[in-house]
């Protein structure tokens, strides 16, 4: 009883850190008729505003419950490590929306999403060998963010004084 009642409560608090990184993002982006954002010049194949959040509370859960798997393994050097790696991707993923939207540089954000993007791939090379899951969890994340790093390429360069 006691094991369930500690996955239950660990699982609720990688959902509770996944959903506040998103929330902290939410907080900082503004997509609204008068922003910076809505000003900028865009790619033909960029999604319309009201896809990304469903998309990303899809992802968020799927990256909560990888992280999730990883941290119920057996505690191990490997295991703290891949754990700090997915701490790792998190603060950039949070990092990304605040260079983006906040400090209004895709350059910069750009940057940081082709780091983002590597650490996820290791996260999903590394973490593979404690829970397949916990890999294939990240592969629709991976994906994403690879669009997105498109995306802000896309944007800084039809942008260049941005």
């Amino acid at each position: 009883m006691k094991e369930r009642r500690h996955a239950i409560l660990s699982f609720a608090t990688f959902l509770s850190i996944c959903f506040l990184v998103a929330l902290l993002g939410s907080l900082i982006t503004d997509t609204g008729e008068n922003s910076w954002f809505n000003g900028l010049q865009k790619p033909a194949f960029q999604p319309p505003d009201w896809l990304f959040g469903p998309v990303w509370t899809v992802l968020y859960i799927l990256i909560a419950v990888s992280g999730w798997l990883v941290y119920v393994r057996e505690k191990t050097l490997i295991r703290k490590f891949v754990l700090q790696v997915y701490g790792a991707q998190l603060i950039l993923n949070l990092i990304w929306t605040w260079l983006f939207f906040w400090l209004q540089s895709p350059l910069i954000a750009l940057i940081d999403i082709v780091i983002l993007f590597c650490i996820i791939c290791y996260f999903i090379v590394i973490s593979r060998n404690l829970t397949k899951w916990a890999a294939i969890l990240f592969l629709p994340y991976a994906l994403w963010v690879g669009f997105a790093a498109l995306l802000n390429l896309s944007i800084w360069m039809l942008n260049p004084v941005s």
